[in-house]
C-alpha cells in the first residue's frame, strides 16, 4: 500500500522550501540552453557524489500534458489494474483512505502537480519541466542527473522493482533514491552559491526542510486536499530519505551510500531510525496462514505496513502527530490480509475482512500501539464507543452483521475490521495460525 513511481518524482514543494525562488514559466530557449548545460552540470555532480559518468545523458523538455501521459504509463507498468483496485480496496479497508476516493485518478494528479523535472530510468532519460523556471531547473537537473548516475552505476530500474508483498521495504527503497538524490541537490546548490559550510555537521538542514514542507505552496491545491496518507506517502522518500543520508553523510563518505545500494533498508524504520539501519536492526518477519473461517474467501490483498503507515494511520484517525508517531516507532513487524467473500462484485468495501497481526519490540510498545488504535477507533472505525473493552481486548460493532476488534496479547497486537457473524472463530484462528 504505497504511493510510488518509479520516475524520479522531485517535489516542487520540497525544492521551493530550499530554494525559495518563483515558479515562473521560463522562455524556451533558457530551457534549452540549459539542455546544453547538462553535461557540464553532470561533470559537477558526478564530482562531489563520486559517481562515474558512463555514458552521455539523454535529455529533453516535456509539457505538462506529456509528463501526465509518462506517468500514466509507468504506472500502467508498475501496476495491473487488478493489483491497483486491490491495492485501493485495502488502502480504503483500512481506514487510508475515503470510500469516495479516486485512487489512480489521484495518484496521477499529485504526481502531475509534483514534478518539476524526472529521470526515467526505463527510457534511461532525462526530461525537464517547462513551467518551472531555469533557477529552479538548475537545482532540479542536479538531482535527476544523481538518479541518472545511480542508474548507470546501480541500475535503478532492477533496484527500484516493487519488493513482493512489502511496500515497507519498498517504501525504504525508494528512500535510499530520493534521499540521495535531495542530499546531492544540497549540496551542489552549496557549491554553485560558493557555501564552504558543511550541510551535515548537525539536523538544522533536514529539520528545516520539514518543518518547511508542512505549509501549503502556492500551485500545491491537489497535495493540499488530499488525504493525510497520501500527503506522507509521497513526501516520505525526500524528506526521510534526507533524513538516512544526511546521517551517513556525517559520519562517512559518499562512498558508504554506494554500498547501501547492495545492502539496502529493509523497512521504513530504519530509514526513520538511521541507528537501526547501521546497527543492523531488521523487521521481524509475520507469516500468514490459511484461516479456516475465511476459507472460500479470496485474498484481495497481503502486505506490511510498517512504522511510517501505523503512524499515518492514527494521525489520520484524530491521535496526535507526537502520541502517534511514538507509539509506531515501537513496531518491530506486521503483515496484513484483506479478503473478499465468494459473491464479491470486485467493488464494495464494507463486505472486505481485513486482518492485520503486528509484532512490538516490547510488551509496553504493543500495549501503546493498543491504546493508540482504540483512541483513533472513533473516526477510524465509525464507533464512540467499544461495545466490550478491556485493558487488551476492544471490540466494536460497526454493522448488523460484521464488528471489528483490536487485541493484544505480549509484545504481539491483532487487529480484525469487519469480521462476518459466520466467521465466529476467526478471532482464534489468527492467534493460532499467524507468526
Amino acid at each position: 500500500m504505497r504511493v510510488s513511481s518509479r520516475i524520479g518524482v522531485l517535489t516542487v514543494v520540497a525544492l521551493t522550501a530550499l530554494t525559495a525562488v518563483a515558479l515562473a514559466k521560463p522562455d524556451k530557449k533558457e530551457l534549452e540552453q540549459l539542455l546544453v548545460e547538462t553535461d557540464t552540470i553532470a561533470a559537477k555532480v558526478s564530482a562531489i557524489r563520486g559517481l562515474p559518468i558512463k555514458k552521455p545523458i539523454a535529455r529533453g523538455i516535456m509539457s505538462r500534458e506529456q509528463i501526465e501521459q509518462r506517468v500514466l504509463q509507468r504506472i500502467g507498468e508498475d501496476y495491473s489494474d487488478a493489483k491497483l483496485a486491490g491495492e485501493e480496496r485495502a488502502a480504503k479497508r483500512f481506514g487510508f483512505l475515503p470510500v469516495d476516493v479516486d485512487y489512480k485518478k489521484t495518484i496521477l494528479a499529485l504526481l502531475t502537480e509534483q514534478i518539476a523535472g524526472f529521470y526515467d530510468p526505463a527510457a534511461k532519460e532525462l526530461y525537464l519541466a517547462d513551467w518551472i523556471d531555469v533557477t529552479t531547473q538548475r537545482i532540479v537537473m542536479a538531482h535527476e542527473i544523481c538518479h541518472a548516475l545511480q542508474d548507470q552505476s546501480f541500475d535503478l530500474e532492477k533496484f527500484s522493482k516493487t519488493v513482493q508483498d512489502d511496500g515497507d521495504a519498498s517504501l525504504a527503497r525508494q528512500a535510499l533514491v530520493e534521499g540521495d538524490g535531495v542530499a546531492l541537490m544540497i549540496e551542489f546548490m552549496f557549491q554553485e552559491m560558493g557555501v564552504k559550510v558543511d550541510p551535515w555537521v548537525d539536523d538544522t538542514i533536514t529539520k528545516s526542510m520539514a518543518s518547511q514542507v508542512t505549509g501549503v505552496q502556492p500551485g500545491m491545491e491537489t497535495f493540499a486536499k488530499a488525504p493525510l496518507f497520501l500527503r506522507e506517502s509521497l513526501m516520505f522518500p525526500y524528506l526521510n530519505g534526507l533524513k538516512l543520508i544526511a546521517f551517513t553523510r556525517r559520519h562517512h563518505p559518499w562512498s558508504r551510500v554506494d554500498d547501501m545500494f547492495k545492502t539496502p533498508p529493509l523497512s521504513t524504520e530504519q530509514v526513520m531510525h538511521p541507528e537501526k539501519y547501521f546497527a543492523g536492526e531488521k523487521p521481524v518477519k509475520v507469516k500468514s496462514a490459511a484461516l479456516p473461517s475465511l476459507k472460500k474467501w479470496k485474498i484481495v490483498e497481503q502486505n506490511i505496513l510498517g512504522e511510517a503507515a501505523f503512524g499515518w494511520l492514527w494521525r489520520q484517525h484524530g491521535v496526535r502527530d507526537e502520541r502517534a508517531n511514538d507509539a509506531a516507532a515501537g513496531w518491530g513487524g506486521d503483515r496484513y490480509a484483506v479478503y473478499a467473500p465468494p459473491d464479491d462484485d470486485g467493488k464494495a468495501i464494507d463486505s472486505l475482512v481485513l486482518v492485520s497481526y503486528s509484532t512490538w519490540d516490547t510488551e509496553t510498545d504493543a500495549q501503546e500501539a493498543f491504546d493508540v488504535a482504540v483512541e483513533a477507533a472513533p473516526t477510524w472505525l465509525g464507533v464512540d464507543v467499544p461495545v466490550e473493552k478491556g485493558p487488551t481486548f476492544a471490540r466494536f460493532v460497526q454493522a448488523s452483521t460484521a464488528q471489528s476488534f483490536i487485541e493484544r496479547k505480549g509484545s504481539k497486537l491483532v487487529i480484525v475490521i469487519g469480521q462476518p457473524a459466520v466467521a465466529k472463530k476467526l478471532r482464534q484462528e489468527i492467534w493460532a495460525k499467524w507468526k
